[in-house]
């Protein structure tokens, strides 16, 4: 069950929340091999950066099958769901990339690129990012739209997240819901 993984999580080095998280900001290239005209974005890529955006079926079904659906399944157990959030907040040194990257799902889903809507539809990355940073991240304590969000919020997103949740400390529940809010908005 999922409790045991969070368990099992909680109870291992570190080092698991940290693999858990890379697999979701430093993800390699996922999709067929002949249609990576990009990868030595991937390639060149150091496990502290964001790997770059990526739009493929392949790469939506694996983030939603996988390590998004663990997540968004932990988020849904109050007391030891908020204890693994508040590991990744407190242990996890690539806490801030794992929510840009949630940030970034949730932007690409108000764009429409197909990372954010999902292989058919039904499993959207944005939204299962978006049930992640409400119930996980931002542990039930603010409130987020359940809808998408606007395209100005999107592209600020893109385009600020990075500087704004430049290191752990930085990632406050203020600074989230800022960038979803957007510019003046």
């Amino acid at each position: 069950s999922v409790s045991n993984v969070i368990f099992a999580l909680l109870e291992g080095d570190v080092m698991y929340l940290e693999t858990l998280a890379q697999t979701l900001y430093w993800t390699a290239y996922i999709g067929p091999t002949d249609e990576n005209e990009h990868e030595r974005e991937f390639s060149n890529c150091p496990p502290t950066k964001l790997s770059p955006d990526q739009t493929k079926a392949a790469y939506s079904r694996t983030m939603a099958e996988g390590p998004l659906l663990l997540l968004r399944e932990a988020s849904r157990y109050n007391k030891i769901g908020q204890t693994l959030f508040a590991a990744f907040r407190t242990d996890c040194q690539f806490y801030h990339l794992l929510v840009q990257r949630l940030l970034r799902l949730m932007a690409r889903e108000a764009l429409g690129t197909s990372t954010g809507t999902g292989i058919d539809g039904t499993n959207k990355l944005g939204k299962m990012a978006r049930n992640i940073l409400q119930d996980g991240i931002l542990g039930g304590e603010a409130s987020i739209p359940t809808s998408t969000m606007s395209t100005t919020a999107a592209h600020h997103i893109l385009g600020h997240a990075a500087e704004v949740l430049s290191s752990p400390k930085k990632v406050t529940n203020d600074a989230i819901l800022q960038l979803l809010q957007g510019p003046d908005e």
